[in-house]
């Protein structure tokens, strides 16, 4: 199975007198051209912003037009008032990107919405790949990886198969995870982006997964959200919290999650849950690493 979704990007300009319009007439002020609904962040350049929309295991897809060129990214004015090229105009830049069709006057900024394809292969080990990448970047940067460290490969199972009703549990338990965790934090395609890769990354962690598997009488997937979750919240959030009666997060958790479900397709919640199963619970999971064997998790 494999998943595919949509993803979104605006880019900015700005109108200058004697210039006409330009990302490159943007002022100091501004954010940089490339941007994201609802997120203060903001890119410089396309590849940074298709890097940071990339979630672990993802890929984009090309789409060629009738003359057989690759397009990347296509103007899509969907939701958007918009003149015939697909800008919307406005006197200053938001990030909800709420402008009107017509230019001139005191609209002096504009904005474009472009849209992307990205597809999911739907297999764990597409994650760990993602993971040893991350990891080989990480250590070519730094001088105190050995080079034991940054050569080490894992040897990991072929066989994908688990125990379904396992992998449903821990993939709603993970999701839900992401869920808690992006309520301290922007609510946007990229901060969901940049979750995911931490939750990879906590999966990946073989001085936690020591530690946790030590806890006795709960779930060693369990005390790893709730490491995750924790660590996903700021000194900010943390003092905030002392000070309210209420937690915010009830009234918001269940809204939230159905958000993230809506971007957290099945296929890969059942590609971390496998991860989990291999490094957590290897007993509900084949561990075989031969092409040709019996496997006693076959659907």
């Amino acid at each position: 199975a494999m998943a595919t979704q949509d993803v979104e990007l605006f880019v900015c300009e700005r109108w200058k007198p004697m210039c006409g319009w330009s990302e490159g007439n943007l002022l100091p002020t501004d954010r940089s051209a490339y941007r994201v609904r609802h997120s203060k962040k903001s890119f410089g350049t396309l590849a940074e912003a298709e890097s940071a929309l990339l979630a672990p295991g993802w890929e984009w897809e090309e789409v060629k037009d009738e003359g057989g060129q690759v397009v990347v990214w296509q103007v899509d004015s969907r939701d958007q008032q918009a003149d015939g090229d697909g800008w919307s105009y406005s006197m200053n830049f938001s990030s909800k990107f709420e402008g009107s069709h017509k230019g001139g006057g005191i609209n002096v900024v504009r904005w474009r919405r472009m849209v992307r394809t990205q597809f999911f292969p739907g297999c764990a080990n597409s994650l760990i790949a993602h993971h040893g990448d991350m990891m080989r970047t990480k250590s070519s940067k730094s001088s105190k990886s050995s080079n034991a460290e940054i050569n080490a490969e894992e040897k990991v199972p072929i066989c994908q198969n688990v125990d379904l009703e396992a992998a449903g549990r821990i993939g709603r338990w993970l999701m839900e995870a992401v869920a808690s965790a992006s309520l301290h934090d922007d609510w946007c395609e990229t901060s969901l982006v940049q979750l995911k890769s931490k939750l990879l990354e906590r999966l990946s962690e073989e001085k936690v997964l020591v530690k946790s598997s030590s806890v006795g009488g709960k779930d060693p997937v369990q005390v790893l959200i709730s490491s995750y979750v924790s660590s996903c919240r700021g000194v900010a959030t943390r003092m905030a919290e002392a000070f309210q009666k209420s937690d915010p997060e009830e009234a918001n958790l269940a809204t939230r999650i159905q958000e993230v479900h809506a971007r957290f397709p099945s296929v890969e919640r059942e590609a971390y849950a496998v991860l989990a199963i291999r490094r957590f619970h290897p007993e509900l999971g084949c561990c075989n690493v031969e092409e040709d064997h019996e496997c006693e998790f076959r659907p």
